[in-house]
């Protein structure tokens, strides 16, 4: 449920791409820039979001995360310019980093033979269709600004949820003693070349 209200705030913005270049005058590559923009946070709260997860575990993680992307998105919703808009963007992409370290962790993908890790990775794709889907239609009745409250409205209701799940679900160090060390995966393992063709075709 997370990473679909993370990609559903995510993609909402390319969703908008249209209305959102004609409300601040944007040039095509402002507009490609967006998608950079939330991978290139993400990409460094990916980091610090795990080493969060392990010491406070992930469900505390998991609601900064969501509040992050409800900040960024509203931000970038309420923004009177482009400048504005686009730290709405970064703070929204940050969130969006964040929230894989603990999803991971709560799919735990060593004793559940790899289905809770799938449907973990399910929300991704269903996050980008329910916002491809969802949003322009309310962006035309509405206007993209208030189209995005949706994103927004969905991230404050899975805080609740988030703000409930244990600190002990899963232990790292217990981990660390039943998987692999990291660096023996990235070299070892096919699979980590495979990861990043996954996430270039999620995110095309």
């Amino acid at each position: 449920a997370v990473l679909t209200a993370a990609s559903f705030a995510a993609v909402g913005f390319s969703a908008n791409a249209p209305l959102i270049r004609d409300t601040f005058g944007l040039s095509h590559l402002a507009i490609g820039a967006i998608t950079s923009a939330i991978y290139a946070a993400a990409s460094v709260t990916s980091v610090i979001g795990g080493r969060l997860t392990d010491r406070v575990g992930p469900g505390p993680v998991l609601v900064c995360s969501l509040l992050a992307l409800a900040l960024g998105v509203g931000v970038a919703a309420l923004a009177p310019g482009a400048a504005v808009f686009f730290l709405g963007v970064l703070v929204c992409g940050m969130g969006y980093g964040a929230a894989n370290p603990p999803t991971n962790i709560l799919a735990n993908p060593s004793s559940a033979g790899g289905l809770a890790m799938s449907a973990k990775q399910s929300g991704i794709p269903l996050g980008g269709i329910a916002a491809g889907v969802g949003l322009p239609p309310m962006a035309a009745a509405a206007g993209w600004r208030w189209a995005m409250a949706a994103p927004v409205a969905l991230c404050a209701l899975l805080v609740v949820a988030a703000a409930r799940v244990r600190r002990g679900v899963v232990n790292a160090a217990t981990l660390e003693r039943e998987q692999p060390r990291p660096e023996v995966v990235l070299v070892a393992s096919p699979g980590y070349a495979f990861g990043f063709l996954m996430a270039g075709v999620q995110a095309t």
